[in-house]
């Protein structure tokens, strides 16, 4: 089978896709890079020169991914595709995109998987004509407040089309089908992949902090830090080494002024590099999501991936990821005195601590078994999308 996947997200688990695919069929990959942000949370492409759109030279390509070539080991299907970061008021994306469409269908592939939500990503639906197209979704509509009209338009169009669907959570196909029934079992929900290509920055060298919590991703209100702060303060109570790190670009202006002088909480203002983001999750005790609400999270992969228990609330697409009492805790959602409860427990009981990191680490060990469902399930839907089977349900 020959597949091409264009993404627009998810680099760590578009990357296993990319990689377990390649084993059994003839699979290329195209990483769509906005111009406005070179240096993508897997991928610094700032070696690009400025003004360049388009595909980037495979030389280039080829010096961006020397790094991941341990993990990547075919990187003659990787292309980099540099979009522009100028308003839909602009032509030169609608360009593009259908530029890119063309290249796409010069090169024959029996079906395209297109990831992410970029509302130019429609072009290049249209310009594909007659190609076989699965499409998937991480979200479709925004956490709070309003979806921009381009996204609306987007979504409104893969809701009527013939589009297969996939979704990495029940809670997102829900939200955008809305009682669309129909469309609803014609959908298949796959997880998200294991995020083995962080392994690549791992260092052996860096000692676990004791009693580090760490909260990592941008801060915004859908998030719930509030309730992690509240929480916090609780723990110090009684725990006073306790230690609280917030590592992503803040929304919140008025919370991050009340807490960015605390000695007991470290707070990075800033979108945290691919680098120091493995560093900070190798160093701390456990992750925290205290999310309000949420589609699904890379969190829990991202702490999976080094051994790291998880705490998070019971919010749709994050807690049927977390084993309550196997590989972590699983709270009520708005609650600070459950999630209080919850950090203590772990922070103090080492052997709690201990067997969560023994079930984390057997689980990824012997990831084999997930990972060939993933596969297996992504398959089912490429051969459906080109009419040759029916689909695997879940």
């Amino acid at each position: 089978m020959k597949i091409c996947i264009v993404t627009n997200y998810h680099e760590e688990a578009t990357s296993y896709l990319y990689k377990h695919l390649a084993e059994q069929h003839d699979v290329s990959i195209i990483y769509l890079v906005n111009s406005g942000n070179k240096k993508t949370h897997i991928f610094d492409l700032s070696i690009v020169p400025e003004g360049h759109y388009g595909l980037v030279e495979p030389a280039l390509a080829k010096a961006v991914l020397e790094p991941y070539t341990s993990y990547l080991t075919n990187t003659s299907k990787i292309r980099f595709y540099v979009f522009s970061n100028k308003g839909y008021s602009s032509g030169i994306n609608y360009k593009l995109f259908s530029k890119l469409s063309r290249i796409i269908k010069q090169e024959r592939y029996e079906l395209v998987h297109i990831i992410g939500q970029n509302p130019f990503l429609m072009v290049l639906h249209l310009g594909l004509g007659n190609t076989p197209i699965v499409q998937t979704l991480h979200e479709s509509y925004a956490h709070l407040g309003k979806t921009h009209w381009s996204t609306r338009l987007f979504m409104r169009y893969l809701k009527s089309g013939n589009v297969k669907m996939i979704f990495h959570s029940e809670n997102t196909r829900n939200r955008f089908y809305r009682g669309n029934v129909k469309r609803y079992h014609e959908s298949v929900v796959i997880p998200l992949g294991f995020h083995e290509i962080l392994g690549v920055f791992r260092k052996n060298s860096l000692p676990t902090l004791n009693k580090t919590i760490l909260f990592l991703g941008y801060v915004k209100p859908y998030k719930g830090v509030e309730y992690l702060i509240d929480a916090f303060n609780q723990v110090r109570e009684r725990i006073t080494e306790a230690h609280l790190m917030i590592a992503g670009k803040w929304s919140m202006p008025e919370l991050y002024e009340s807490i960015k002088d605390r000695k007991d909480i470290t707070v990075i203002n800033k979108v945290v590099d691919v680098e120091d983001m493995v560093a900070l999750v190798q160093q701390c005790y456990f992750i925290v999501c205290p999310y309000v609400t949420a589609s699904q999270s890379g969190a829990p992969l991202t702490a999976f991936e080094f051994d790291k228990p998880i705490i998070t609330t019971d919010v749709e697409g994050l807690s049927d990821m977390v084993e309550n009492g196997i590989n972590g805790f699983v709270v009520k959602k708005e609650n600070a005195a459950a999630l209080a409860d919850a950090i203590e427990e772990l922070l103090v009981n080492e052997g709690l601590y201990s067997e969560f990191i023994s079930n984390i680490n057997k689980f990824r060990l012997n990831s084999g078994s997930y990972t060939e469902s993933v596969i297996n399930k992504t398959v089912s839907v490429y051969r459906n999308a080109m009419g040759i089977s029916s689909l695997d349900h879940d």
